[in-house]
Order: structure tokens, then sequence, then C-alpha cells
């Protein structure tokens, strides 16, 4: 079980920080952070601030008769110096570990956007709050940020001489952004999209490749002749 002690929130490098553009892949990145270190229910509310309990005073020793020995005093774990550790995932934090872990919970947000006030993020309450501030903004898909994701992904066109690995990452990025916000593109229309992506020069291994059974054959069709071409 992990506990609190010398953690801090993973900061993102700066092409991966959210600034506005890049919410559905930034969005997946907090959640995979937030979940290995068992916060989500400081983003979501479903742990909210435990109220405070009135302090009690400690009991009074009995009394020991005089002439009596002298107790032995035993130390217990309350009076060690060994810090106490805090389980992340305890569904009913004290006051204090509720402060720590919606802290680090904030930080993970603020420290991985680049404009936190520009970008209309409350900064001035919870944890849950500013996730709040950040799904009534950007969670919402519009009719043109689904036209435009749409639109990016079929505009994409592959040029002789570039790294075709990288060409089919960063389509398979722009098919799973739109789709995320709404785009009716399945395995089959994004397999015509990637084959009419490709130059003239493939023509040959294209025309082999309608018949397919998935875009994973596909491509690892296409792998294979860009494996053979790049080395000529």
């Amino acid at each position: 079980m992990s506990n609190i002690s010398g953690t801090a929130p993973p900061i993102f490098g700066d092409a991966f920080k959210f600034n506005g553009m890049n919410w559905i892949t930034w969005r997946s990145n907090i959640q995979i952070a937030a979940d290995f270190k068992s916060v989500t229910g400081y983003l979501d509310g479903s742990i909210p601030r435990p109220s405070l309990q009135p302090q009690q005073s400690p009991p009074v020793p009995p009394s020991i008769p005089s002439g009596s020995p002298s107790p032995v005093v035993l130390q217990t774990s309350l009076t060690s110096s060994t810090p106490i550790k805090i389980p992340w995932d305890s569904l009913n934090p004290t006051p204090s570990e509720w402060k720590v872990c919606n802290a680090w919970a904030m930080g993970l947000l603020i420290y991985n956007t680049t404009d936190p006030l520009g970008l209309g993020i409350n900064i001035n309450g919870t944890a849950a709050e500013a996730w709040k501030s950040y799904l009534d903004t950007y969670n919402m898909p519009s009719k043109v940020a689904l036209a435009n994701a749409e639109q990016e992904l079929r505009n994409m066109m592959y040029i002789d001489g570039q790294d075709f690995t990288a060409f089919i990452s960063q389509l398979r990025t722009k098919w799973t952004i739109a789709t995320a916000l709404g785009a009716k593109i399945d395995d089959l229309a994004f397999r015509m999209i990637l084959l009419n992506s490709l130059p003239r020069s493939w023509d040959s291994i294209v025309a082999t490749l309608y018949t397919t059974k998935s875009s994973h054959d596909t491509i690892n069709h296409l792998m294979s002749h860009w494996a053979r071409v790049s080395q000529t």
C-alpha cells in the first residue's frame, strides 16, 4: 500500500502539459496518474473534506501512592519518532490526511497546465473544484471541435522519405481524438483514410490491401513494404 511520505505529483514535459488544445490526451494522462496514486476520489469529489472533530483532552493518569515503586514508562507508537504512514487509498481520511492528498491532486492538475488562470481553471478551491472547472470548460465536445478533429485526420498525407512509423502513430492519435469527440469513424473507415493518405508511389501495395480484415493487418503489410523501400 502506498503512503504519502516523500512523494510529489509527476510533472509532464512541456509538450504534454495542458494548453487548451490537447484536452483528450491530457485528460487520459491525468486519469492514469490519479488512478496510479489512488487519488481519483479527490478529483471527482467522492472523498469530501472531512469535518474537524473537537480535540479531546488526554486522560489524567491515576495518582501513585507515596512509597510505591516507580512505574515503567513504555514507549508507544505515538511517542516514537517514526512518521505515521498514511494510505493513499483510504476512503475515510483524517482532516490532515485529506489535506495532503488533496494538495497532491491539485498539484497534479496545476503543475501540468501551462496557464491555469488564462485557461479558466479554478485554483482557489479544492482539487475537485479545479477538476470540475476543466470538465465544464473542455469536456463538452462542440460540433466545431469535432469537425476540426475529423478534418485533421483526413488531411494527413504521407510523404516519401518520411518516418512511416511516426506517421502511423500520428494518424492513430488523431483517430482516437476524433472518435473521442464523437466522430463515427470505425475500423473500416480508418483503413480507407490510411490508404488514401499514401502517395502514388505506393499504389502497387495499396491495391492489394483493400480486402484486409482490419487496420492492424493493413498497417503490418504497409510497415513491411516501408521497411523494404526505405533500405534501398
